[in-house]
């Protein structure tokens, strides 16, 4: 009976030691970069490697978005042509995921310096109104603009991915909050290359 409980004591100290020792590996937060992706941000740093994911969403509707019907007096804002476009834009949406994975190269009491590749996807979407309008002359000294089309709604819409890699840096400011900086080498896939552009992150770290 007595080994059993100096046996249990023991393991229960052994334990209690491990899970002292055990660093916070997962973090939530916030980052922001074209690389990694801007908005809440999931990461998680184990021994060697480590990994973020990245999301964000706005969406949000013009209020500007509706048309004058009927004649519009020339002069108003408007130029004097014979017939131009009116162009009012609806609900804009944007939105992006991104996704980095860490290689560990070097581990200080309160700092992380590693290597990084990731890619980036961001979506957008803008709902625009158009409609037609013809230069008239109602009397002696009246010109007006008459629409001479319905209002058509158009989707114009982009996708853009980045892929890249790079070296970036963790502090700890406390035991639990860490701000990371990174330094990417990115490209997408229409052909744009960015270099020296920044991406940042701060996260609230847990076991």
């Amino acid at each position: 009976m007595k080994k059993l409980l100096i046996s249990t004591i023991i393991l229960f100290q052994m334990t209690l030691l491990f899970s002292q020792e055990q660093p916070l590996r997962h973090g939530l937060g916030f980052a922001a970069g074209m690389l990694s992706g801007s908005g809440f941000s999931y990461r998680q740093i184990n021994q060697k490697y480590g990994f973020q994911v990245t999301f964000g969403l706005l969406s949000f509707r013009n209020e500007s978005s509706d048309f004058i019907d009927g004649y519009r007096t020339a002069g108003d804002g408007l130029d004097m042509e014979p017939t131009y476009t009116e162009e009012k834009h609806g609900r804009e949406t944007s939105g992006n995921i991104g996704f980095m994975l860490y290689r560990i190269l070097n581990r200080s009491n309160r700092s992380l310096f590693y290597g990084m590749i990731g890619v980036g996807n961001y979506f957008s979407e803008d709902i625009i109104y158009r409609r037609d309008y013809r230069y008239v002359h109602v009397e002696a000294d009246t010109y007006s603009y008459q629409p001479v089309s319905p209002i058509r709604k158009d989707q114009e819409r982009d996708f853009t991915t980045y892929m890249g890699l790079g070296f970036g840096l963790e502090w700890s400011l406390t035991n639990n909050i860490h701000l990371t900086i990174e330094w990417p080498l990115t490209v997408t896939n229409k052909g744009d290359i960015y270099m020296y552009v920044p991406q940042v992150g701060i996260h609230y770290y847990f076991k």
